[in-house]
């Protein structure tokens, strides 16, 4: 179980260094914002529709930024595998003596 547990903690390691790498990536491309402006960019059947600065910046990353589309996408599922990876590693570190008390709970309920 505690073998378990730390390969866990080691996926959770590389994972957030994947997010962080990504991260930097992308910050340098996103554009926070909640104004509305006109999208023009390279995805037709979106011109002229008002959006948000963050929703265009989204396009713009994906659409135009070379490799944008895999660092957005490896980004979400570093984050996802970081948060559920999480949750396990707690619940086996939680539970790590509880198989001992069951097995103990059930010898003494035997005699």
């Amino acid at each position: 179980m505690e073998r378990m547990r730390q390969l866990v903690g080691e996926m959770l390691v590389y994972c957030f260094v994947v997010v962080l790498l990504t991260g930097g990536f992308l910050v340098f491309s996103f554009t926070p914002g909640s104004q509305m402006v006109i999208y023009d960019g390279s995805y037709a059947p979106l011109r002229g529709v008002m959006m948000s600065e963050a929703y265009e910046s989204s396009l713009r990353i994906t659409l135009e930024v070379r490799g944008g589309a895999l660092m957005r996408q490896l980004h979400h599922e570093s984050s996802v595998l970081l948060v559920l990876g999480t949750v396990v590693w707690v619940l086996l570190g939680r539970l790590r003596y509880t198989l001992a008390l069951l097995g103990l709970g059930l010898c003494a309920n035997g005699r």
